[in-house]
């Protein structure tokens, strides 16, 4: 819920793509729209007690085949 929260607070629109429970943790994928080039944000998620990793994927588009 933290972790939702802050996300919702720094960018400009985000959605759960995935989210997997297991005896050591949930881990989510979240889809996010940034307002700007501005990433501080994941320092700050990191920062939030439970939160193991953080990983920031910019997305263009393109396929591999």
């Amino acid at each position: 819920e933290n972790v939702q929260k802050a996300i919702a607070a720094s960018v400009k629109r985000q959605a759960i793509k995935s989210k997997t429970v297991t005896a050591a943790g949930v881990e989510l994928t979240v889809e996010v729209r940034l307002a700007g080039a501005e990433t501080a944000f994941v320092n700050d998620l990191k920062k939030i007690p439970g939160v193991a990793d953080v990983t920031l994927v910019s997305y263009n588009g393109d396929y591999m085949a």
